[in-house]
């Protein structure tokens, strides 16, 4: 692991938790790792909980890259789904090298096998 940290990633989970705690427990975020995600149902209360996602960020001194954010989405891939504000669908380019044929799971790499 990085500097020698023995379950850094567990520990990073970990801390996000603890930080984001009462948005997470409200339902409006979630957070995975480096990404969180936020949901809310109007334009003022998004405005509202990204504020209070960045300043939890600024007073624990933990920065974002710009570059890598999306703001103010309403479509968002992520972890192999497609999220939208009325459904969760899977990406179809992670399922287009499955193929069923007569009831039969077939996995295809490159090339459809029948």
């Amino acid at each position: 692991m990085y500097f020698g940290m023995c379950n850094l990633l567990a520990t990073f989970q970990l801390m996000m938790d603890t930080l984001f705690c009462e948005l997470i427990m409200s339902g409006k975020i979630i957070i995975y790792m480096d990404d969180i995600l936020i949901f809310t149902r109007t334009m003022d209360e998004h405005k509202s909980i990204v504020k209070q996602v960045l300043q939890i960020l600024a007073d624990n001194k933990l920065l974002l890259h710009l570059k890598k954010c999306k703001f103010h989405q309403t479509k968002i891939e992520y972890l192999g789904v497609i999220l939208s504000q009325d459904s969760v669908k899977t990406n179809p380019t992670k399922t287009k090298g499955v193929v069923i044929t007569n009831g039969h799971l077939l996995f295809v790499m490159g090339a459809l096998i029948l």
